[in-house]
């Protein structure tokens, strides 16, 4: 640990500049660049593979008994293809897909017949980063090969997350963490649907990426904010700005919340008490401010390309209709979208034992660990677990309407509060991380004193949880 300048407000100004600027001009690059791989080849596949039922365009179950998304899947697969007459200049931001399932297979079908493509509606209220992955994975190897490679690529970094939590704080941490999410939601089922499992993806590595990030030793600095606190924000605001990028709107706030958790767990060893819940904080701040700012660019390109009215009465009815949208099917009454989703969960078939299990677990680790002295630790790490359930409230329509994916939010709490309650902090083991902390420590012990430019000694002294 050594002595550095403290961040200056300038600086922070700066930063937030720069990311402000630069992610929506590489989010539209993105895009752009993937617009230009060739209808043909997309359609060529899609037609094939509905020949060979590759692709059913059909409602689903899957194995975890809830129903495939294949309604996203259907808009994710004929991303770009419902606007055959319009520029490629502005495809990217304009968003077309065929519809829906059953408009976009009765298109493909009229295509395969050599009559032409229907055109579709613009769906420019989101990203759809997806298509970055899908158009040249689809137009290559098909949507059969597209989803083999999402799989494993999503196994893959599940396996890359555990293994650096496993190394840094002992093996309950994955389980404890990973493990109510993989077993009591549809993640088994996410790599069949772009526009879930490539958000799940991109949550899963930005939370290994900040790990090694909040991992690194923090410097001694006497301001409120100090430089590994403003790179772990920043890093933050990328992970946020790609989720926004790739998603639907369907478990952003899991995303979140796999955010915070892993900071203030990487971040414990070194930091504590207000220290700790302030990266942990500022972590949060950074992934949301990532996520509404690139979300609301898109906006406010569509606005200089279509117009101010057009987009208002677009996203602005959206906006709306998922606050407090009213259906004959759905109940707003208060709190009902918690209970809703709450049941859809307890509904899967493992998410019983697997409470059952954790609350076991806890009682049988009480009688070991001293809890009395990490309580802080505990309390910031497990904090994140409400985020989902405001959520799911200020969104009401959107978590009512669509709990069959939402819910999934609630494997993540699950994991949060198993993580504060199963895995003690004094359990990490820094010797494994690739070497950063056991050099900063012997350091650390060489050096009993720092002076600063004036001549003063700046003392490094460990600070409890309080």
């Amino acid at each position: 640990m050594h002595y550095v300048a403290d961040v200056s407000p300038m600086l922070v100004v700066r930063r937030i500049a720069l990311l402000c600027a630069v992610v929506p001009v590489a989010a539209a690059t993105v895009v752009f660049v993937a617009s230009l791989v060739p209808d043909r080849l997309i359609l060529g596949e899609l037609t094939a593979a509905i020949d060979r039922k590759q692709i059913m365009f059909l409602p689903q179950v899957g194995i975890s008994g809830r129903g495939v998304a294949t309604f996203s899947d259907c808009i994710a697969l004929t991303m770009g293809l419902g606007d055959p007459t319009g520029g490629i200049s502005t495809l990217w931001l304009r968003s077309p897909p065929l519809g829906s399932c059953a408009p976009a297979l009765a298109s493909l079908g009229r295509y395969d017949a050599g009559q032409g493509l229907s055109g579709g509606y613009e769906y420019y209220r989101y990203w759809h980063g997806y298509t970055a992955v899908s158009r040249p994975l689809v137009a290559t190897i098909g949507g059969a090969g597209q989803r083999i490679v999402l799989l494993w690529t999503l196994v893959g970094a599940l396996a890359l997350l555990a293994r650096r939590l496993w190394a840094a704080h002992g093996a309950r941490a994955p389980i404890a963490l990973l493990g109510p999410f993989l077993l009591t939601t549809d993640t088994v089922e996410l790599a069949r649907t772009i526009p879930h499992g490539v958000p799940a993806l991109v949550a899963v590595f930005g939370a290994w990426w900040l790990h090694r990030v909040a991992t690194a030793p923090p410097d001694e600095h006497n301001g409120l904010v100090g430089p590994r606190d403003l790179t772990v924000a920043s890093w933050a605001f990328v992970v946020g700005a790609a989720y926004v990028y790739v998603e639907l709107l369907n478990t952003q706030t899991g995303a979140w919340e796999l955010t915070i958790e892993v900071v203030a767990l990487a971040s414990s060893r070194t930091l504590h008490g207000a220290a700790l819940v302030r990266r942990s904080v500022l972590a949060g701040v950074g992934w949301i401010v990532g996520w509404v700012w690139t979300w609301v660019s898109k906006w406010a390109m569509a606005v200089v390309v279509l117009g101010f009215d057009a987009v208002r009465d677009n996203v602005g009815g959206a906006i709306d209709d998922r606050v407090a949208g009213e259906r004959t099917y759905i109940d707003l009454a208060p709190f009902n979208a918690i209970k809703t989703n709450v049941e859809v969960w307890w509904q899967h078939p493992l998410t019983p034992p697997v409470l059952v299990a954790i609350a076991l677990a806890s009682v049988v680790l009480a009688r070991r660990q001293a809890f009395g002295t990490t309580w802080l630790t505990r309390m910031v790490i497990a904090a994140p677990a409400v985020i989902p359930l405001v959520w799911f409230e200020v969104l009401r329509n959107h978590s009512l309407v669509h709990p069959g994916f939402v819910y999934r939010s609630l494997g993540v709490t699950a994991g949060l509060i198993a993580v504060a309650r199963l895995v003690a902090p004094d359990r990490i083991r820094p010797e494994q991380l690739d070497g950063q902390l056991v050099a900063a420590d012997e350091s650390a012990a060489l050096e009993t004193e720092q002076p600063d430019d004036e001549g003063r000694e700046h003392e490094l002294s460990a600070h409890g949880d309080g």
